[in-house]
């Protein structure tokens, strides 16, 4: 009897430690699944919990994509994105940056690797090695008296960005980093520039060693760590690059690392971002050829993207407190205001230390555009030569919200910013627009996802879908009216209002014949301007056009089956304008 209730006993202490075992795991999952911040990196979990977040937000993607592929749905254009992967990291954390060069994207991760992305999607890892950051000495001291009571995020700790630059008649990279010195016990922003002989004819000659790097900028003073909050907080080191071809400048955004209220200067006893005599929270110009540098807007406190538009002007977007991301148009001299000003909070919801108000921003240079609740802004980039409906526009990438948004502006104001979710339910951490024309992003799961344009356009996409989930039909003649569509792609578009090389079947059904704007309509169908692309018509014309019109330049399309022919005709149906205001 008491072997049986020892039993028993044990029994019930199993079971009650893996519920709580079990609770607190899912309790990490749902945290993680909900979380804005990157403040608790916890890998096994953040992946289970990005496809539960995915799974929260499939209603974006277009369905059917192949494998490797996802579809996505915007107001204007539907996307297809083709995943990349790449090797996994060395140490824990998040960050980095992407450039484009000569058809291969150069990706720098936080822990200080390298990979090329070949114009054939392959992964490469060439032999380029960083400069030392100084990672393994801050490591060391965070476990070291007095230091290890202060509190450390090391994940943090980062590589920031990477550009490829040709400069001089010669081929490199500049990238950019926090930078500890073990000596001083400090760190500041840095900015480091390598040239190389090889060719990305033939990537494997791309060779860089740690000694090939050459300092080029660093910001001042060098920073001490805090006792209070974080020793270093890496994440707002902002550190984007931008590269003017032009005028051999680069443009640097060097963040204010956390220290809102607090000065370093006792003689100006001025915030760091306010600080004419500091480097931090500041956009910086540097000579490629000099080196000299220039401040040219100050009051800025985590700059995550940097690009140039058409009139090439500045444009930045930055991370606020709890609200308050921001997307600034810099002007020479122009002071954004933080601490002092923001549309943030306090994490708890009171005015920002030092700031003059509460949710108002009156007195220095406004931003842009605002956003709150934050979306955890990441990256910038100009879209031009990738499709008519965006060419133009700035997209922003995210990390809180997962997701893009882009920005029309027009007189120097935002005229709208389209969400578009992705449905990954993973942060973006940066983004740009290829030279192969495609926009490419990198996740914090180390994943590169090419966008391009659906061939064919949204209504090509729309009657893809009307196939798949509206059409009452098997699977046999899904496929069949599938093929038909392909077959009449070789001539037509779907897309209404687009009838350069053949009519436009987006807006045939219903309408009166020969009535677009066509200009090779044969007489036959000229002479029968007052008829009108009835069903009975369609289905006629389809079966053999010249029966129908004779001496129509239209082929046979050769669809003898007239189920084809109709679930065809239920496509154009559905494509024509008046359906498509109703559906």
């Amino acid at each position: 009897m008491r072997s049986h209730w020892l039993a028993t006993l044990c029994l019930l202490a199993v079971l009650s430690v893996s519920g709580v075992a079990l609770a607190f795991a899912l309790g990490l999952v749902l945290g993680s699944a909900g979380r804005d911040s990157e403040k608790y990196p916890f890998p096994i979990v953040d992946n289970l919990a990005d496809k539960i977040r995915a799974k929260m937000s499939m209603h974006t993607v277009i369905t059917p994509a192949k494998t490797g592929e996802i579809k996505i749905a915007t107001t204007s254009v539907a996307l297809v994105g083709r995943t990349v992967q790449l090797p996994p990291a060395t140490r824990v954390g998040t960050g980095g940056g992407m450039t484009s060069a000569k058809g291969h994207i150069v990706v720098i991760t936080h822990d200080g690797s390298v990979f090329f992305v070949t114009p054939n999607r392959d992964v490469l890892e060439p032999k380029i090695e960083l400069p030392d950051n100084g990672f393994a000495d801050y490591f060391q001291i965070s476990k070291t008296p007095p230091h290890n009571a202060y509190e450390f995020d090391t994940y943090n700790f980062r590589y920031n960005d990477v550009e490829y630059i040709e400069y001089g008649g010669r081929s490199g990279f500049i990238i950019s980093y926090t930078d500890f010195d073990l000596d001083a016990v400090c760190y500041r922003n840095k900015v480091s520039i390598a040239y190389f002989d090889g060719s990305f004819a033939n990537p494997e000659s791309i060779q860089i060693s740690q000694d090939d790097w050459t300092d080029f900028y660093q910001t001042e003073p060098c920073l001490p760590l805090k006792a209070s909050r974080k020793g270093i907080s890496g994440n707002l080191a902002g550190g984007r690059i931008a590269v003017d071809r032009k005028n051999g400048r680069i443009y640097y955004t060097s963040g204010e690392y956390g220290w809102t209220a607090d000065s370093v200067d006792p003689e100006t006893n001025l915030p760091l971002s306010q600080d004419p005599n500091a480097d931090y929270g500041k956009l910086i110009a540097i000579d490629l050829g000099s080196g000299e540098s220039q401040t040219l807007a100050l009051g800025l406190r985590n700059m995550q993207g940097i690009a140039f538009d058409r009139q090439g002007r500045i444009w930045t977007v930055e991370h606020g407190p709890r609200g308050g991301d921001e997307l600034n148009l810099i002007e020479l001299g122009g002071n954004f205001g933080w601490p002092l000003e923001t549309y943030g909070s306090e994490y708890n919801g009171l005015r920002v230390e030092s700031a003059i108000s509460l949710g108002r921003h009156d007195h220095y240079t406004r931003p842009k555009y605002a956003w709150l609740p934050s979306v955890g802004t990441s990256g910038l980039t100009l879209i031009d030569g990738f499709h008519e409906a965006w060419d133009g526009d700035l997209l922003v990438s995210t990390l809180t919200t997962h997701k893009l948004m882009r920005i029309r502006v027009a007189e120097d104001r935002v005229v709208f910013a389209e969400d578009i979710k992705l449905g990954l339910g993973r942060r973006i951490r940066y983004v740009l627009q290829h030279s192969d024309g495609t926009i490419a992003i990198l996740t914090d799961d180390r994943q590169v996802i090419f966008f391009s344009p659906v061939e064919g356009g949204m209504a090509a996409e729309f009657a893809l879908r009307f196939i798949e989930n509206e059409m009452d039909a098997g699977t046999v003649l899904k496929q069949s009216v599938k093929t038909a569509l392909e077959g009449c792609a070789q001539c037509h578009t779907l897309d209404r209002g687009n009838n350069t090389n053949a009519p436009s079947l987006g807006e045939v059904f219903g309408a009166h014949v020969a009535s677009t704007t066509f200009e090779g309509y044969s007489d036959a169908l000229r002479n029968a301007q007052g008829d009108i692309w009835t069903r009975e018509c369609l289905e006629a014309f389809i079966a053999d056009p010249d029966a129908v019109y004779s001496g129509t330049f239209m082929p046979d399309p050769q669809l003898k089956d007239p189920d084809v022919r109709n679930a065809l005709i239920d496509v154009l149906q559905a494509l024509s304008p008046s359906e498509m205001v109703q559906q």
